[in-house]
């Protein structure tokens, strides 16, 4: 079942009578939302070595994405995501 990313969709949810319905939607709606959210970390995690790769300091590129270089350092080091395979 494909799940809608709207804003109601959360409301949506909250307002199902039956509990069973509410924990199954928010159990697909909870694991649309991780994969995405691997993909956006693996998306992030590849513009900034595409930034660094152009010339930018892990400082520069910090300073230019908006977060601290710790933050970078810990992206950069972070574990790639297993595959879907």
């Amino acid at each position: 079942m494909a799940l809608a990313m709207t804003d109601d969709t959360l409301d949506e949810i909250r307002r199902l009578a039956d509990p069973v319905e509410r924990a199954r939607r928010a159990t697909d709606l909870l694991a649309l939302y991780q994969r995405r959210s691997t993909e956006l970390g693996l998306l992030r995690r590849e513009a900034i070595e595409e930034l660094h790769a152009s010339g930018l300091s892990y400082a520069e590129v910090a300073m230019v994405v908006g977060i601290s270089k710790g933050r970078v350092g810990q992206i950069r080091l972070a574990p790639s995501a297993p595959d879907d395979d």
